[in-house]
């Protein structure tokens, strides 16, 4: 069955200062129906004035660039017209400059065609869940329902050696604050991220997470059973087995949820 993704027409803009970096872009481009260039950008100062003329749904877009940077010039488009954003380029230490245009992948050049072929699956899917976003919100506003939508939350970025790693919201069990990182736990393996806690309720603000101790973010439905421990000492039991201590405003937080203690 097709799905939303692939019965659109994925408008695509292209931005490199190297005529050849953009060919080869369309060349990869090119075997996919799906996806249209609308346009091409070799400098920062044309960036903005393609993206509102072209209106794209994604930018594949290098960092370096005569005039500024890709990343400043992409700072300067508000954020309800920002289009989907690949970083393209050969300097992997811009990965965390990468979060200020909530990117969508990070792709080192020279990268090969499956990797390619992986961004193109994570624009596919993105954009999936952004047209499910639309149609739930649209059908709200005709039926009169009022039925709250739940924003689409973009990947982080994490790194890994001289790797550039996303991590999908929707992986995401549970984070653990270490000093002046956070340990992000997926099904797949657990991920360092420098990053505070508080930054990281902003990213999950709207996904289902509560904040179980200061240093504890637990996806709801990955808690198994909770331990009274005694004079009001709480524990939450993760489905990993894991074993987290549950604060006073823990225990609210999860009240809250309707969860007895």
């Amino acid at each position: 069955m097709d799905t939303l993704a692939t019965r659109r027409t994925i408008r695509s803009l292209l931005v490199d200062d190297e005529p050849a970096a953009r060919r080869g872009l369309r060349l990869l481009l090119a075997g996919h129906k799906d996806f249209e260039v609308v346009g091409e950008c070799a400098s920062a100062g044309e960036i903005r004035p393609a993206i509102e003329r072209h209106r794209p749904d994604v930018v594949f877009l290098d960092v370096r660039m005569p005039g500024g940077t890709g990343i400043a010039s992409m700072r300067g488009t508000s954020v309800g017209a920002r289009p989907l954003v690949v970083m393209v380029t050969a300097y992997e230490e811009h990965a965390l400059e990468a979060f200020e245009v909530e990117a969508v992948d990070y792709l080192l050049k020279p990268f090969s065609d499956e990797a390619f072929e992986r961004s193109l699956k994570r624009i596919r899917r993105h954009l999936d869940r952004l047209d499910a976003v639309e149609n739930v919100r649209d059908k709200a506003e005709t039926f009169g329902t009022g039925q709250p939508h739940r924003p689409v939350a973009r990947p982080i970025l994490v790194r890994s050696g001289t790797r550039i790693q996303l991590v999908e919201m929707r992986s995401i069990l549970w984070i653990a604050a270490e000093r002046d990182y956070v340990r992000i736990h997926t099904a797949q393996g657990d991920h360092l991220l420098r990053e505070t806690m508080g930054a990281m309720l902003k990213r999950l603000a709207n996904q289902p997470f509560v904040r179980i101790h200061r240093s504890t973010l637990v996806r709801t439905d990955f808690i198994r059973e909770v331990h009274v421990r005694g004079r009001g000492r709480h524990a939450a039991v993760l489905k990993d087995g894991t074993r987290r201590n549950i604060s006073r405003r823990g225990q609210a937080q999860l009240r809250a949820l309707g969860i007895r203690l």
